[in-house]
C-alpha cells in the first residue's frame, strides 16, 4: 500500500515494486509510480522515528505498513535517461534500474 495523494487531473500510468535504486555501496529495492505529471519513488519509512512501529512492538498492535514518498519530481524536469541514469534539468541525477521506466517518462 502507498501513502501519497494524486494531484488534480493526475492519472497513474505505471507502478512497479521492483525498482532498484543504486546508492553509494548498496542498492535498495523501492517502488516507482509514474503518473501523467510526476515520477514518485516510494519506500517504507525508517523504523527509528516511526511511532506506529513503536506502538506495534510495545503493545502488539498491528497496522498496515505503507510506502511513503522518498523523492518526487515533475516529468518535465527529467532531462534524459541513459543506462539507468536519470538526469534532471537542475543537474542532479540518480541511478534507477527498472526495465519499463523509460517508455513512460520519455515519450
Amino acid at each position: 500500500m502507498y501513502e501519497f495523494k494524486k494531484l488534480k487531473g493526475e492519472i497513474i500510468q505505471y507502478i512497479s515494486d521492483n525498482a532498484l535504486l543504486k546508492k553509494d555501496k548498496e542498492n535498495k529495492l523501492i517502488s516507482v509510480i509514474i503518473t501523467n505529471k510526476r515520477l514518485l519513488l516510494l519506500d517504507y519509512p525508517s523504523q527509528l522515528n516511526n511511532y506506529q512501529e513503536v506502538l506495534r512492538t510495545s503493545q502488539n498492535i498491528d497496522y498496515m505498513r505503507k510506502k511513503e514518498i522518498i523523492f518526487e519530481t515533475n516529468l518535465d524536469e527529467v532531462l534524459k535517461i541513459e543506462n539507468d541514469k536519470i538526469t534532471l534539468k537542475n543537474g542532479n541525477y540518480f541511478y534507477l534500474i527498472e526495465e519499463n521506466i523509460k517508455k513512460y517518462i520519455i515519450s
